[in-house]
């Protein structure tokens, strides 16, 4: 029997045992505030539901998406955007790899990329088609 067949995708994340403890929401929350709401909300939907293997996401790997989400906060804020992370668009995305590409290594930029892309899987690809290059 292999390993991947003993793995039961009914065992429980090891990030689960914790107890969620609520936040409580600022009557007025200024954009930081909503920004680190909106990661914590992410974590917290990463631990609580399965990956594309039909197994919890490990901690590590929360960890890491929470990460990226963290650093495109960061690059916002020094940008000066006043807007939550929902008004981030293609185009956006494409200037905040680049800063970090700058400041990184390639192989860092294309984990931020893929660590991102559940976050921002409403959105289109970040590259134009062949035929739509001018």
């Amino acid at each position: 029997m292999s390993a991947q067949a003993k793995k039961s995708p009914l065992r429980a994340s090891q990030g689960t045992t914790r107890g969620a403890a609520l936040r409580l929401l600022p009557t007025d929350p200024d954009t930081s505030e909503v920004r680190q709401g909106t990661a914590q909300d992410y974590a917290t939907h990463l631990r609580a539901t399965n990956n594309k293997h039909g197994r919890p996401y490990q901690e590590k790997t929360v960890t890491a998406y929470s990460k990226a989400v963290r650093a495109l906060d960061q690059w916002m804020t020094a940008q000066g955007f006043e807007e939550d992370f929902t008004s981030v668009d293609t185009a956006t995305l494409n200037c905040f790899f680049r800063a970090y590409f700058q400041e990184h290594e390639q192989g860092g930029t294309n984990t931020v990329q893929r660590n991102l892309r559940p976050l921002t899987a409403g959105e289109p690809q970040a590259h134009r088609p062949r035929d739509a290059r001018a």
